[in-house]
């Protein structure tokens, strides 16, 4: 099993959602921007491409990580305690 973490650290704001590939994570971090971007940037149009966009958009003092994981070693060593897999579940949040 593969998860996707996006942690977004911005303007005092912490985000963080876990994927289940990094495609939606992308997607979820680039609509982040995207809605930000005029309140930050004024009538100044983004980049069009998506990476460039994302670079400018965030400050010295701000980040954002898309990092992914295999959980299977870990769903192994959970066993199969209902509390465990309850737990493993809830990381697939999006």
């Amino acid at each position: 099993m593969n998860a996707t973490v996006l942690l977004i650290l911005c303007e005092g704001e912490k985000t963080l959602a876990v994927y289940d590939n990094d495609a939606a994570a992308w997607t979820d971090l680039v609509g982040f921007v995207d809605q930000r971007w005029p309140d930050r940037f004024g009538p100044i149009a983004p980049p069009s491409d998506e990476a460039q966009r994302a670079c400018a958009f965030f400050r010295s003092d701000e980040m954002y990580v898309v990092a992914s994981a295999d959980l299977s070693d870990l769903q192994d060593h959970m066993g199969t305690d209902h509390h465990g897999m309850e737990w493993l579940q809830a990381l697939r949040l999006r």
